[in-house]
């Protein structure tokens, strides 16, 4: 990667090689673990210890395979213990970072098996698992991080790169699931209308649980084999509720929401705005 000319390195190497000379094996091990602790490269040792010659310059080896990212040196420079030279990512195997919904979080463990996609190789996917989930919540987005690792070895994954991520979650428990478009949400209750058959519906309350893209679960207010509407809902919904209010305002008291498209009722009473 680079040389570097150090005066502390060629101290050390002078340290190393008077040990050697008075045959002081206590005196070795501690100038070669000194050599050791200023980072000086095994190999640079063995060739000092061979060849019994100070090098003025030290060739630094990468230590793994990968692309330098960010190059902080240039020739000349000067540099101090502890700055940042040079830094190298290792690409055979990436991370990708994923947004959760809060939701959706509970659904998500470590070891959840993914599918990626990529918009500049349409058609291919990888499969990958979830290796980390952060514990913290993005205040903003509402948000929670996961960690997806990924091999790759043809090099078709670059840094900063965006992906499309589908997590498999599994569960042992059986839902009731419903069309998402089924499902009237006022802002205070959640209703859909139940086809009662030979015409009639009925607008009922419902308690929602987890939802995707298509479907909505439904914790209570439905039964399994009942019949929704899925089209034409809010018209429906809509006419239960005015019919519902002015059967209330003739003070009857049934609290039944079931209306029937074949007839209307108008009441006979007339009042002032």
């Amino acid at each position: 990667m680079y040389e570097i000319y150090s005066p502390e390195l060629v101290n050390a190497q002078e340290e190393f090689l008077l040990a050697l000379n008075r045959n002081n094996n206590r005196l070795i091990s501690a100038a070669k673990n000194r050599l050791s602790a200023l980072q000086l490269p095994k190999s640079a040792i063995a060739e000092l210890q061979k060849t019994k010659k100070v090098q003025q310059r030290i060739t630094f080896y990468s230590p793994q395979n990968g692309i330098v990212e960010n190059l902080k040196i240039r020739e000349g420079f000067f540099v101090k213990p502890g700055s940042t030279l040079m830094s190298i990512g290792d690409l055979s195997e990436v991370w990708v970072e994923g947004e959760v919904f809060e939701r959706q979080v509970g659904q998500v463990d470590t070891g959840t098996p993914v599918t990626m996609t990529l918009d500049y190789l349409p058609g291919k996917t990888w499969k990958g698992k979830v290796d980390y989930i952060y514990p913290t919540l993005d205040a903003k987005t509402r948000t929670v991080k996961v960690r997806l690792r990924f091999r790759n070895e043809d090099d078709e994954f670059k840094p900063n790169m965006f992906a499309q991520i589908a997590i498999h979650t599994t569960g042992d428990e059986s839902a009731l699931l419903i069309p998402k478009e089924a499902l009237i949400r006022t802002g205070t209750q959640d209703r859909v209308v139940l086809a009662l058959g030979e015409g009639s519906f009925k607008s009922v309350a419902v308690k929602v649980g987890r939802y995707d893209s298509e479907s909505v679960e439904i914790l209570a207010g439905l039964s399994d084999g009942e019949k929704i509407v899925s089209s034409a809902q809010f018209l429906l919904d809509s006419e239960s509720s005015k019919s519902s209010d002015f059967k209330r305002m003739n003070h009857d008291d049934s609290e039944s929401d079931e209306i029937s498209p074949s007839s209307v009722w108008v009441p006979k009473h007339k009042y002032k705005v």
